[in-house]
This record gives structure tokens, C-alpha cells and sequence, in this order.
């Protein structure tokens, strides 16, 4: 158990996704969540490519932005990662496998952060 009293909170958050081509994304992102006297905001952007269709292999890179804040304390962070996330089925192009799944059952990716 946390302090003493009660505890209150709160989270919203967004995301866009646009497509560049049908194998190149842009997404952005914004999360906040607040307990209390603290909250977190993070803003993010995040770019992916499809390299192939035959071997379904698409590499990534992010930005995120994060703003922590409570108890009198402020702190800031910059997050950059890249990636590679390996995408599970048939072929097609990186649009039909985020939006309807290639394989009927929806997109089952694997994610590998660095």
C-alpha cells in the first residue's frame, strides 16, 4: 500500500498512423497519466518500413519524449530505439498487414527492440 488516503487517477492517450506508401508508416503518439499529485506525459514518433514482401521483415526507429512530475520533483527524458519486427503469414504490403491481417486472423508480429 501506497501513503495514506485515497488514491485517484487518470489516463487518456492517441495515436495516428499515416501511410507515406503502402510499406512506409508514420505514427505519433500521446499518453498522460495522473495519480494523485504526479502525472507522466510522453510524446512519440515512430517510422517503419516493410523490406520485403516475400520475407516479411520490416526495421523501425522511434522518438520519444517523457516529462515525470511530482512531489516538488520535474524530470525530463529523450528515448530513441530502433528495431526490427518480423511479421508472421503470407505476403503483402506493410497497409494489409497493419490494417486487415494477410492471413485472415490478423496480425501476429514479433518485435525485437534495441
Amino acid at each position: 500500500m501506497f501513503g495514506h488516503g485515497s488514491t485517484s487517477g487518470g489516463y487518456a492517450g492517441g495515436e495516428v498512423v499515416a501511410y507515406a506508401t503502402p510499406d512506409f508508416d508514420l505514427q505519433g503518439h500521446v499518453d498522460y497519466v495522473g495519480v494523485n499529485r504526479g502525472d507522466q506525459t510522453t510524446l512519440g514518433a515512430r517510422a517503419e518500413y516493410l523490406i520485403s514482401h516475400s520475407v516479411p521483415l520490416s526495421a523501425w526507429v522511434g522518438y520519444d519524449y517523457a516529462t515525470l512530475r511530482g512531489g516538488g520533483l520535474s524530470e525530463n527524458a529523450n528515448t530513441l530505439s530502433v528495431g526490427l519486427r518480423y511479421y508472421f503469414g503470407g505476403g503483402g504490403t506493410l497497409v494489409q498487414r497493419q490494417r486487415s491481417g494477410v492471413d485472415g486472423w490478423g496480425p501476429s508480429p514479433v518485435d525485437v527492440q534495441f
